[in-house]
């Protein structure tokens, strides 16, 4: 089965070092990860990947917003997992109103995480390629 295309978009460098560590450590190795907002934008619109990781709610964009403008460019967009900090209802709830999109609220485990995007990637992926590994332990 083909491995999943992953791109992941997080506000500092540690954060998103860690996310894509776990990703990894958990089967998904093709994960390009970045910090600049308008390569992830430009991404999401030009290359093909099958699910976006993105944090929602970053002091620097709307992952909201930018979901919102590359959905209007490109019809068929990959799916979306956006991860929020705790009180974050407002979003949380815009987020709802997209297709092929689920939230997640921090701090959150990396089980969690993989859940959802087996969950938003169906048919593509099934859980037994994503076994529980020892990162399942560990809360972002």
């Amino acid at each position: 089965m083909k491995k999943l295309r992953v791109l992941a978009l997080e506000q500092d460098r540690r954060s998103l070092a860690l996310i894509k560590a776990m990703l990894q450590m958990s089967g998904l190795t093709r994960v390009q990860a970045t910090i600049d907002v308008d390569r992830a934008f430009i991404g999401l619109l030009e290359s093909d990947y099958d699910v976006a990781v993105v944090r929602g709610d970053s002091p620097r964009f709307s992952g909201v917003e930018m979901l919102g403008m590359v959905r209007a460019i490109k019809r068929k967009a990959p799916p979306v997992l956006m991860t929020f900090s705790s009180g974050k209802t407002a979003d949380v709830r815009e987020l709802a109103s997209f297709d092929r999109a689920a939230a997640l609220i921090r701090p959150m485990s990396v089980r969690q995480m993989l859940d959802r995007i087996v969950a938003l990637t169906r048919p593509k992926v099934s859980y037994a390629e994503y076994p529980p590994t020892e990162a399942d332990i560990f809360m972002l």
